[in-house]
Parts: structure tokens; sequence; C-alpha cells
């Protein structure tokens, strides 16, 4: 993290061989707070990888100093646009 509202991170998915690079600025709020998120899942299947971008809003809610519990939502590109709803939970170190 390099400011209290902005991040970089990297999510991994292993059902569906993928990697979510991302950046992420706080809009507001430290308990609950609201995120614009940006980045570019790539998906690696068929020995084929495939890149997309992708924007959205995230929702983070703070359950300790360390953990979190994340919902996102995000529209990705790549020849069609493509919805995604995920929800996590958040480890920082």
């Amino acid at each position: 993290m390099f400011h209290p509202s902005f991040s970089i991170g990297v999510d991994g998915t292993f059902i569906s061989y993928s990697v979510f690079p991302n950046a992420r600025l706080k809009l507001f709020g430290d308990g609950f707070s609201v995120h614009w998120i940006a980045g570019v899942p790539i998906t690696f299947a068929d020995s084929d990888s495939q890149v997309s971008f992708a924007g959205g809003l995230g929702f983070r809610l703070a359950l300790s100093p360390s953990f979190y519990l994340r919902s996102e939502a995000l529209v990705s590109y790549k020849d069609e646009a493509t919805y995604q709803v995920s929800a996590g939970l958040e480890a920082r170190f």
C-alpha cells in the first residue's frame, strides 16, 4: 500500500486459473469503505491466455486491523462486456 487511500495487489483464482492485477482507490470510509477498482484480469485456459480490462466498485468492512470482508462488482470488456460480483476475506500483512 502506497498511501492509506491507494493500494495495488493481485487476486488469484485456482478454479478458473486466473489472476487479477489491480489498483484500488478508497473513495471514503474507514471501518466501512467504498473503493474504485481498476485492473487487468488474465485467464489461463487451454494453453491460451486471455486478457481484458475491468473496472467497478468495491465495499470493504474491517473485521480487525488485519482482516476485512470485501465485496466487489466489476465490469470487464474483451469483445463483449462481462459482469462479475464477488465476495471474499482479505488479509493484510
